[in-house]
């Protein structure tokens, strides 16, 4: 039967060789997309961070102070702590993975919803930040999100970029005609 239809790599092999080989190429291929796209998040969360910190009417707006001051006295940690930890993972990383599987679906419309995608998860995250550092918990929210959300975020931007990169590659298909994009 290998005869006929050739022999395949063990899949131990194939494994490791997406990890040390496929990957990395891919995500070297689309720096320029994914620094992009963390660039504009990252630039999102701060000036909706600052703009919520710095105004009373957009904070009165979000909420009362009463509600305001559970959401940064209670509710954040307890996103954290409410749940064991496995459970706690599973709900982040099946988040993560549900985001960054629409983006990459997402190409298949030129990857045109992706930038809204990313500016509803950076402008949560700039809310949270404003109102957590404008009551003085800036640190806090901080030891909460670091360390997970660099690796969380780094592949939700990656698999962002590559859904644009998909997407445009539609629009601009460079020197291969568009049934080979």
């Amino acid at each position: 039967r290998s005869a006929a239809t050739g022999g395949h790599a063990p899949l131990t092999r194939t494994f490791i060789r997406f990890w040390t080989v496929s990957f990395p190429v891919v995500a070297d291929r689309t720096w320029r997309w994914w620094l992009a796209t963390a660039v504009a998040f990252f630039a999102v969360v701060v000036l909706i961070g600052f703009w919520v910190a710095g105004s009373h009417e957009v904070q009165s707006a979000i909420g009362t102070p009463t509600e305001i001051d559970e959401l940064v006295s209670h509710d954040v940690q307890s996103y954290y702590s409410e749940h064991p930890a496995a459970s706690f993972a599973l709900q982040v990383w099946v988040n993560n993975s549900w985001v960054a599987t629409t983006c990459i679906a997402m190409s298949v419309v030129l990857g045109l919803p992706i930038p809204l995608v990313l500016f509803d998860n950076a402008a949560n995250v700039g809310l949270i930040a404003g109102l957590m550092f404008q009551a003085g918990k800036g640190d806090f929210l901080l030891g909460l999100l670091l360390p997970h959300g660099l690796l969380e975020l780094t592949a939700v931007f990656l698999a962002a970029a590559i859904g644009m990169r998909l997407g445009w590659s539609v629009i601009s298909a460079g020197n291969r005609p568009r049934g080979q994009v």
